[in-house]
């Protein structure tokens, strides 16, 4: 009979020791994770330049969809520089028949198969752009930059931008 008696009590503080009486019931939602779309995918891309260094000719910028998404995956980018020297280096017939006074420029593109330059994603739907030449023969005075990003659905230019 004591046998029996110790089994029940065991039991008891087993199960009573089982109980759910704490307070902390806040359940923790997962962080939101943004859904990226290739660049082969996006049906739209919205560009936009964070920042950029003129002496490297270094270009941060993100891309995403009309919906903001991320574009991932970029390997289509067309980057033109441009630079101007300084307007008392300038002689006054210079202008060329564009009326664009005289520069200097650098066209690079990268594609799936070779680049140029170091296209790097930072993070989902970020990028940076290093060309690998950038040297200038000149002094420049006024640097300027476009960049036009593609996919097989979509395309996005920034403009000729003056830094």
């Amino acid at each position: 009979m004591k046998i029996w008696k110790v089994a029940l009590l065991a039991l008891a503080v087993a199960i009573t020791g089982c109980s759910d009486d704490d307070d902390d019931n806040d359940v923790v939602a997962p962080p939101v994770v943004p859904v990226g779309v290739t660049a082969d995918e996006a049906t739209t891309m919205t560009a936009a330049v964070s920042s950029v260094d003129a002496i490297t000719g270094t270009i941060s910028f993100s891309l995403a969809t009309d919906e903001q998404d991320p574009i991932e995956q970029l390997a289509n980018i067309e980057v033109m520089y441009l630079g101007y020297p300084p307007a008392d280096w300038q002689a006054p017939a210079s202008e060329s028949n564009f009326k664009l006074r005289w520069h200097q420029s650098h066209l690079i593109t990268c594609t799936i198969d070779s680049c140029d330059g170091a296209l790097v994603e930072v993070t989902p739907g970020n990028y940076t752009f290093t060309p690998d030449a950038y040297d200038w023969n000149h002094e420049i005075d006024t640097f300027k930059y476009q960049v036009v990003v593609s996919g097989a659905l979509a395309e996005t230019t920034i403009d000729l931008t003056a830094m």
